[in-house]
């Protein structure tokens, strides 16, 4: 392979040529726990930023083979060139990086310079990448261009198109990083992440109204995508503190629970259509990215270096619109035996293993062999064994071929199996229900079994599927039935092309929505209609019933939501008292005494000392405990006769999300990290055990009552917060007696504050119209301010917050904190994924002054950029 140490690293002096298909490396991606991870990537793509994220989230110590090649030669990388000449340049930089690869083997995050990866330096990291991940930074050509100050479009499509090739074949992994609409140079994002702040960071202005997206917003968007991808591409090497393993479906695997559903995408629609992915994937539980270029035309399809990056972006895009699982499927139509199909299959299947996907699906027509190849470079994406039969078998899903197909998948290692036939016949579908019963009695070391009939016929078995059934959604009908003509992006020639009516077979194109599916399951009695509930003294002004309401509709659920206003908790005895009692959000001033009714509660729960959900338990286990995290999930929407009350807390974790969003990175949390709490109340004791769950280890309570702040505080420092915190020291709660004292000189000044105290008037009170000290704000690098209470929005604390914007503070309201809560608080009543985009927006359309009216300018600038919230 010819070097391009001038290429890759600076890009002067590239001559165009038609891009080559790429080879894709079976290098494997399994690690040690501590293994330090190295990026690769050209100039421009983002790398350095990336790995300041990495190590500042995961306490991992950064290195950079530039500055290393410098403390070891004393020259910098441009200097020595000139100095030695390029042959000594080049022999010295390949041994300056095996030095630092092999001295910094674990807990590091390693950039590796594009300079050094001429042949010896490929091979070195090949060589690595056994052991390590190696993973490939790739970004869109327009940055790439703008970064370097190539102007000549044909010349940058050359330099990805080599610089693609290269860096594949040396890493095991691959990480596309979305750009922005709005532009930022790298180097001021490398600032962003390593020492400065903006000081014109602002969330919010004094009008209400979001203020545009700015470098710190890009960045920690930049930050949630690859700590994710990082979680997933190394499951076993990282904490998955900072990501959504606390929600409460993160407790059980998606093929584990019943009746879920995969909207089934193209490729091919995702690259040539505009169209907001967070609304498409709503009341769907995996997005199932189909890989649709495989024609059936008998042509060789080589996987190029265009499309490898169109694959990449297209995932890295899901990821950031939508929090379901990814379902990578190359589509093969009816093309499985031509001149080269199964290179160009494999291919395409070892390149979306490189993006780390949930899941991913093997065509079981394939040899024994090939498969085992595959498996054994899958990493941590669990395989989904794929056999659809187009030309139904005689006896249809009694033909020995089906369960024979089973058999072979758990036998080779798959971890589901997917079968699918077309249906000549109403009664095939309940074929399909017999062979799923005879592969329910096998031993309990069986693998999930997805099945269905495919075509207008089989659509009743497809809603009785109980795992990852295949749906589409209106904006996506007929989809597989058009024809595209026009040139997908990235420079593809005419004979990349893609062809929607031809890729998948319309006998598999899913002909029902998720919302229709759904509704089956509830019209055929599956499934039971349930009432839910908003408790407290002061609920009528509620936005949750409006929240809670639409998202069920859009999901197809007959269910209902309700505000009940009570002096006490005897009503709540009533509606547990129904069959059809779906569970209850608690909120002031009962969210401690409620404990007192629950059978039990979370982890959650217990450590905080509050409860804000309540859930009703029908099938108590033999032992009188509560059921397991499955069984859990399992009994909801079934009515029947309450046997106990299960108590949990999602207002923590709502509190958290919102901290991490505001949070800039300079301010990322750290041992010396304070955080504040205004109030001693059930939100504030959440918002308390929010801040332990970040790792914060300085938290002060500061309330109008000492006692109940120092009640408070007693709680958890008598608990062992070592336990439930992600590293280091257990954390202190130390409480502040009075506004006007100073802050504690030997503690670093307040990043993140929450107030949890009402900020309208109760009972007759008057609004405490609370302000912060000002000696208590003035961190250097400001800090983020959660207002709990929405009633009213702006209070004297957001607008006293907002005024510092420019210092670097950030105000959140109540408008943002409420749906965060209460996601997790439907997935605790539905066992259901919430639908987020469209919870916020609820919020939003229905929110009202404390005069009953709306600001229509300010509410829909803050709908308008939903898309920095996932």
């Amino acid at each position: 392979m010819a070097t391009f140490p001038g290429l890759l690293s600076r890009s002067n002096s590239a001559s165009p040529g038609p891009p080559t298909s790429i080879q894709v490396s079976t290098l494997p991606r399994s690690f040690e726990p501590d293994a330090s991870i190295v990026l690769i990537g050209i100039r421009g793509t983002g790398k350095s930023s990336l790995a300041i994220l990495a190590s500042t989230a995961f306490g991992r110590r950064l290195i950079d083979s530039d500055r290393s090649f410098q403390d070891v030669t004393g020259h910098s990388v441009t200097a020595h060139r000139k100095l030695f000449g390029v042959a000594e340049h080049q022999r010295r930089q390949i041994n300056v990086l095996r030095e630092t690869l092999i001295a910094n083997e674990k807990g590091c995050v390693i950039v590796c310079s594009p300079g050094s990866i001429e042949r010896s330096g490929q091979a070195l990291l090949r060589e690595y990448a056994k052991t390590h991940p190696v993973v490939h930074i790739v970004r869109d050509a327009k940055s790439i261009r703008n970064h370097l100050k190539i102007w000549d479009e044909e010349k940058i499509d050359h330099l990805l198109g080599i610089s693609g090739s290269i860096f594949r074949t040396c890493s095991n992994l691959e990480f596309y990083n979305l750009s922005e609409s709005r532009t930022y140079t790298n180097e001021s994002l490398d600032d962003l992440a390593s020492q400065g702040h903006n000081k014109a960071l602002s969330r919010n202005n004094l009008s209400g109204q979001v203020s545009p997206p700015t470098p710190f917003l890009t960045l920690k968007r930049a930050e949630r995508d690859f700590l994710k991808f990082l979680n997933l591409a190394t499951s076993k090497t990282m904490s998955d503190s900072s990501l959504e393993s606390f929600y409460p479906l993160a407790r059980v695997a998606t093929e584990a629970r019943t009746y879920t559903h995969a909207i089934s995408v193209p490729l091919s629609f995702l690259i040539s259509t505009s169209i907001e992915l967070e609304d498409i994937v709503s009341a769907t539980d995996a997005f199932e990215l189909v890989v649709d270029d495989l024609d059936r035309s008998r042509s060789p399809h080589p996987l190029s270096s265009a499309r490898a990056d169109q694959i990449g972006q297209a995932v890295a895009s899901i990821r950031r619109h939508a929090v379901i699982p990814i379902i990578y499927h190359v589509a093969i139509g009816t093309r499985n035996d031509g001149p080269g199909e199964h290179k160009d299959y494999v291919d395409r299947v070892l390149h979306g293993l490189r993006l780390a996907p949930e899941y991913t699906t093997i065509d079981l027509s394939r040899s024994d062999d090939a498969v085992a190849q595959l498996l054994a470079v899958k990493g941590n994406s669990k395989i989904i064994g794929n056999a659809f039969f187009p030309d139904r078998p005689t006896c249809g899903w009694d033909d020995p071929r089906c369960f024979a197909s089973y058999e072979r998948a758990m036998a080779l290692g798959c971890d589901l199996v997917k079968l699918s036939m077309p249906a000549n016949s109403i009664d095939d579908n309940f074929a399909v229900q017999r062979f799923r019963s005879q592969v329910a009695v096998l031993p309990s070391s069986r693998i999930p079994l997805v099945a269905y009939n495919t075509g207008r016929l089989g659509r009743m078995s497809v809603c009785f599927n109980p795992i990852f059934t295949p749906v589409t959604h209106p904006a996506l009908v007929g989809v597989y039935d058009r024809d595209t003509s026009q040139q997908v992006p990235g420079g593809a020639s005419h004979g990349a092309m893609l062809d929607l009516g031809r890729t998948t077979s319309n006998d598999e194109a899913p002909l029902i929505t998720a919302c229709e599916a759904n509704q089956a399951l509830y019209s055929s009695f599956i499934l039971d209609p349930m009432h839910f509930y908003i408790y407290g003294a002061s609920v009528n002004y509620s936005l949750s019933p409006a929240m809670h309401n639409a998202a069920y509709r859009i999901c197809g659920m007959p269910h209902d939501y309700k505000t009940y206003q009570a002096t006490s908790l005897k009503g709540l005895y009533d509606l547990v008292s129904d069959p059809n009692f779906g569970g209850a959000a608690i909120t002031q001033p009962y969210k401690i005494e409620v404990i007192a009714l629950t059978h039990s509660l979370s982890r959650y729960a217990k450590a905080i000392g509050a409860v804000n959900t309540l859930i009703p338990i029908r099938n108590l286990p033999p032992n009188g405990g509560i059921p397991d995290d499955l069984s859990f999930l399992q009994e909801r929407n079934h009515a029947g006769p309450v046997k106990a009350l299960y108590g949990d807390n999602t207002d923590w974790i709502g509190i958290r999300v919102c901290l991490r969003r505001g949070l800039s990175p300079v301010n990322a949390v750290r041992n010396s990290s304070s955080g504040l709490v205004i109030g001693a109340g059930g939100m504030a004791r959440a918002a308390v055990y929010a801040m332990i769950q970040m790792g914060v280890k300085n938290i002060f309570i500061c309330n109008r009552t000492l006692e109940n702040a120092e009640r408070l505080a007693a709680h958890y420092n008598r608990l062992d917060t070592s336990s439930f915190t992600p590293q280091g020291p257990a954390a202190t709660v130390r409480v502040i007696r009075s506004y006007t004292d100073a802050w504690p000189e030997e503690h670093r000044l307040p990043t993140m504050v929450v107030c949890c105290i009402p900020a309208n008037s109760i009972d007759g009170q008057p609004a405490a119209n609370f302000v912060l000290p000002t000696k208590w704000l003035k961190s250097p690098t400001g800090g983020v301010v959660i207002e709990a209470p929405y009633k009213p929005l702006v209070t004297p604390l957001v607008t006293q917050i907002r005024a510092e914007a420019h210092r670097g503070w950030i105000a959140i309201d109540g408008l943002e904190l409420l749906p965060e809560q209460g996601f997790a608080q439907f997935e605790l009543f539905t066992g259901r994924r919430a639908p987020r985009r469209l919870m916020r927006k609820e919020v939003l359309r229905n929110y009202r002054n404390e005069k009953g009216q709306r600001d229509v300018d300010m509410l829909q600038s803050r709908i308008d950029r939903l898309e920095d919230q996932t």
